[in-house]
């Protein structure tokens, strides 16, 4: 019916919103900072760094807002459009992060391998779920869910997160997160120039400065 593909474009539009404004930081600020980390072989600090809220924020939303979600708004018919759009709304953030870290390690060719098999499954096979199956519009969030999930496994392997992440390795340091850099970053209308200012400190070394692209937003 069409008014259940305005209730998807409605749901599938917030996840694509939401998930870009909640990951685009991180993502910026990964491909900045991982070259600092890479040349200190501080690497299993910064995969603990980046990936040490994740299980929070899974279980924040799959655990306690789904179900809120599920059993107490009167969402009518549009409950388990709505649903499925919440379940993958965390995998679609996670996704976007590991996409950040992909460009980081100048994996270009899995880079986009990840966006074709994520677009594939959302689209063709959501598609298929249903015309073939019945599902209506529920369909292309299952697909969508699905593709997630075996890419996101992908994206652990082939960026040997489960070779690098641990969990007392989260380093406290704010510079990763800065507010100022994150504001800097968003506003930025185009890639950071590599114009080899020092504009930052090492991490490890006190006293030194480190030669780290910069935005050029200015020019």
């Amino acid at each position: 019916m069409p008014a259940e593909y305005g209730v998807y474009s409605l749901v599938a539009g917030t996840i694509l919103l939401v998930g870009n404004l909640g990951s685009i930081w991180l993502a910026i600020s990964i491909v900045r900072f991982y070259p600092v980390y890479e040349k200190e072989q501080r690497i299993d600090e910064f995969y603990s760094t980046i990936y040490h809220y994740v299980p929070h924020l899974l279980a924040a939303i799959l655990l306690v807002a789904l179900t809120l979600v599920a059993l107490f708004l009167p969402l009518g018919k549009n409950r388990a459009v709505t649903c499925l759009g919440i379940a993958v709304f965390p995998l679609f953030w996670l996704f976007r992060v590991s996409q950040g870290l992909s460009r980081a390690r100048r994996f270009s060719k899995f880079y986009a391998i990840q966006a074709m098999l994520a677009d594939a499954g959302r689209y063709l096979v959501g598609a298929a779920l249903v015309v073939w199956v019945g599902l209506g519009v529920k369909g292309i969030f299952v697909g969508w869910f699905g593709a997630l999930v075996l890419v996101i496994i992908m994206q652990i392997l082939v960026l040997s997160v489960w070779r690098y992440f641990r969990w007392d390795k989260y380093s406290g340091e704010p510079e990763m997160f800065n507010s100022m850099f994150i504001a800097q970053s968003v506003s930025c209308s185009r890639l950071p120039s590599t114009s080899g200012k020092p504009v930052a400190r090492a991490p490890s070394e006190p006293g030194a400065e480190v030669q780290r692209s910069q935005p050029d937003c200015g020019q």
